[in-house]
């Protein structure tokens, strides 16, 4: 149980929180200058934190996390007591179903806390993945704008077919985590673990590199004006 919930800490500060001049609306806004430089600056600093190893935090997911911890920790005294008990019952199957009943309530808290972990995570990946989605859009039409002023866009395109191809292969790789949170729901296998994190760090590691490759068409489109 401990190492369960090591592995997900280190996963949740493993997320990077990656920001950009992206507009989440359904519909796009004309883009301008400003657009490009403000996000070409919080591109910097954003790998900046992922190189750290930018600590995703919430006060309110700190406060679930921290509250699941003080039942799981009052389920373990209420088992270490029901163990007592079962040492004074002399019946056998009334020590077996206790220690049942015991083991089930701290298997549920620990399916609730696993739940409310693969939600959170699986919402943030998929919000990065909608703003990476509008940067690329927004930079892909100012290409196209800068075409029909007569402008060689050969290089920025190349760069942004580079990007669009690490976006694609992202939303597949992110399309594969629901259902294996799905298995930590019912299974305390270790290597089960490791495989999700894995998984999840490694659908991290290309949201990075799809910024990374937008930001260098960003920059091409800069440098052109």
């Amino acid at each position: 149980m401990k190492k369960i919930t090591i592995l997900m800490l280190a996963l949740v500060m493993a997320l990077p929180v990656v920001v950009g001049a992206e507009n989440n609306n359904a519909n796009l806004r004309k883009i301008d200058d400003d657009d490009f430089e403000v996000g070409t600056r919080t591109a910097t600093a954003t790998l900046r934190k992922i190189d750290d190893g930018g600590l995703f935090y919430r006060e309110g997911w700190k406060k679930t996390m921290t509250d699941f911890r003080d039942k799981i920790k009052l389920e373990r005294q209420y088992l270490k007591a029901s163990t007592s008990e079962m040492k004074g019952k002399e019946n056998k199957e009334e020590r077996k179903d206790l220690k049942q009943e015991t083991r089930g309530r701290i298997d549920q808290l620990r399916s609730q806390r696993v739940g409310i972990f693969a939600d959170n995570m699986l919402q943030r990946i998929s919000q990065q993945i909608k703003n990476l989605t509008n940067l690329l859009t927004r930079t892909s039409n100012r290409a196209k704008e800068m075409a029909e002023d007569g402008k060689d866009v050969t290089a920025i395109n190349a760069k942004i077919v580079i990007a669009q191809t690490a976006l694609d292969a992202t939303k597949a790789e992110f399309a594969l985590l629901p259902a294996k949170f799905d298995l930590l729901l019912t299974s305390t296998d270790t290597q089960l673990i490791a495989d999700t994190k894995n998984a999840a760090s490694s659908t991290i590691a290309k949201i990075r590199i799809t910024h990374a490759k937008i930001v260098e068409a960003i920059t091409l489109i800069k440098s052109a004006n």
